[in-house]
């Protein structure tokens, strides 16, 4: 473990009051990092680049009431499982006596480091040292309050190499939210503030042109308890002015689960399904689609949707359209879309002009989202000179 007080800020107790117990904002943005994290580096790690992961507000790494880990334990022990060796974290914290205690539980992680500075010192750090390391940067609460987005974007604009750039949020700054959402570079997973002290709050910070999107973890994977998706329904009907797009790769559990979900009052959910929560699978070839269409199908939601990204072959997806085969039960939405980075498959432009003709025959809404490779933004999401960009109604009230 190496410890830097490079630039360090005067000592304040400010923030002492944070760590001594994990509280309701906290232990909903640790379970987002949590259910997010380890997903990621599985999935980068074939890109055999070091990985470099920062948290700009680390805190102590456990609370003092208790035994529950901070972000600082998640992340290393989640890089420890994930890609053990190939990764450096960095934490960084502007309270003296927080930071000693990080330093002594981050002594066992010798990919570990923590750094007595504030965020945008650590961002200026990055964008100047920065080579060809993957980078997860993981924004916290406290500590990025002087952090605008010029600091950010030259990090983002990375993801035009083979390596890959993740910056995650899950805090209130509207301003840099503002700007990477005109950008089209960030994905908004909520927003928290020190001062919020439930997710309901939280999210209701919003605005609501944010489309909040479960994404790159599976809410319906079978180590996510059920009260815990209750908690996120809960959520999601008490925001109507968002849109949730939640996708899974488990529509079998989903559809297992759904049905008995209950509503902010009290009804249940296949009752009335929430106008603003569209259910989606992947479906990657014929076999994913014939495996996972079908319970889709099976569970009650306003708008149902297909991710058909990475596309890997040919989709025949009638029978799934027609509504006098699937008994008026419908796919409202399909979004297609190229593998892309150092090792992506080619997708055909015949596979993606079918399931236009398909969706185009059947009435169901089409999404070209990109067709991949090694440089995404230079290949583009033209498909025979224009662009589809059909998305179903907010509020679709005919919705099946």
């Amino acid at each position: 473990m190496r410890v830097s007080t490079a630039g360090k800020p005067a000592a304040s107790a400010s923030s002492d009051w944070y760590f001594i117990e994990k509280r309701p904002w906290s232990r909903v943005k640790d379970g987002i990092l949590s259910y997010y994290l380890e997903p990621y580096l599985n999935k980068i790690k074939k890109l055999k680049r070091r990985i470099l992961i920062v948290d700009t507000f680390a805190g102590p790494g456990l609370f003092e009431r208790g035994s529950e880990p901070g972000s600082p334990l998640i992340i290393t022990e989640s890089a420890e499982r994930a890609v053990p060796g190939n990764y450096d974290a960095v934490f960084t914290n502007i309270e003296e006596d927080q930071h000693e205690l990080l330093q002594q539980r981050l002594e066992p992680y010798p990919n570990a480091s923590a750094h007595l500075m504030r965020a945008r010192r650590i961002l200026q750090k990055l964008n100047q040292r920065i080579k060809d390391q993957s980078l997860f940067l993981y924004l916290d609460p406290y500590g990025i309050d002087e952090c605008d987005y010029d600091l950010v974007k030259p990090l983002l604009d990375r993801t035009l190499h083979e390596f890959s750039t993740k910056l995650m949020i899950v805090f209130q700054m509207p301003q840099l939210h503002r700007q990477a959402a005109r950008e089209n570079v960030l994905e908004a997973y909520g927003s928290l503030d020190p001062s919020t002290r439930t997710w309901e709050e939280a999210i209701a910070l919003v605005t609501p042109e944010f489309r909040n999107k479960i994404a790159n973890s599976d809410l319906f994977h079978r180590d996510v308890p059920a009260d815990f998706i209750q908690s996120v329904f809960t959520v999601m009907g008490q925001t109507s002015h968002h849109t949730f797009q939640i996708l899974t790769k488990r529509p079998d559990r989903m559809a297992e689960v759904v049905p008995s979900l209950r509503l902010p009052d009290g009804r249940l959910f296949k009752e009335e399904p929430l106008p603003n929560v569209w259910l989606g699978t992947s479906v990657e070839d014929q076999k994913a689609a014939d495996e996972r269409i079908p319970h889709l199908l099976q569970t009650p939601a306003r708008v149902r949707f297909l991710s058909c990204e990475p596309l890997l072959d040919a989709l025949d997806l009638g029978e799934y359209f027609s509504p006098f085969i699937t008994g008026y039960a419908h796919i409202h939405w399909v979004i297609v879309g190229g593998e892309s980075g150092w090792n992506a498959r080619r997708m055909e432009a015949d596979w993606v002009r079918s399931i236009r003709a398909q969706c185009e025959y059947f009435g169901v809404d089409f999404f070209f989202k990109q067709w991949g490779g090694v440089n995404k933004k230079k290949e583009g999401r033209e498909l025979d000179g224009r662009t589809y960009d059909d998305m179903p109604m907010r509020l679709a009230a005919s919705a099946a």
